[in-house]
C-alpha cells in the first residue's frame, strides 16, 4: 500500500489532499500543530463524522525532538503514484 504524510492536515488544503490520496488507495498520515485551532477542531470531528479517521501525530514543528519522534515511529511517504515516479508533484 502507498502511504503519504501531510503536515496541516487538519487544515481546509490538508484535508482535501488527504481525502483525494484516500480515495487513490494510499495510507494517510498527517501532522497537525498540538493545540488544535477551533477550525481544525471542526475539521476534525467533520472528518470523523464521515468515517475518516487519517492516523495524527500532533507535533510542535518547532520543537525538533518531537520532529524527530514522528520519524523515528518508521513513517514513510512516498508520493510516487502521483508524480510518475520523480518524487515531485505536478
Amino acid at each position: 500500500m502507498k502511504r503519504a504524510i501531510i503536515t496541516g492536515i487538519l487544515g481546509q488544503d490538508g484535508s482535501f489532499l488527504y481525502e483525494l490520496l484516500e480515495r487513490l488507495g494510499y495510507q494517510v498520515y498527517g501532522i497537525a500543530r498540538k493545540n488544535l485551532s477551533t477550525n481544525s477542531k471542526k475539521i476534525k470531528d467533520e472528518l470523523s463524522k464521515r468515517g475518516k479517521n487519517p492516523i495524527i501525530y500532533e507535533v510542535d514543528l518547532q520543537e525538533y525532538e518531537e520532529i524527530k519522534n514522528v520519524r523515528m515511529r518508521r513513517v514513510a511517504f512516498s508520493f510516487n503514484g502521483l508524480s510518475g515516479g520523480n518524487g515531485k508533484l505536478g
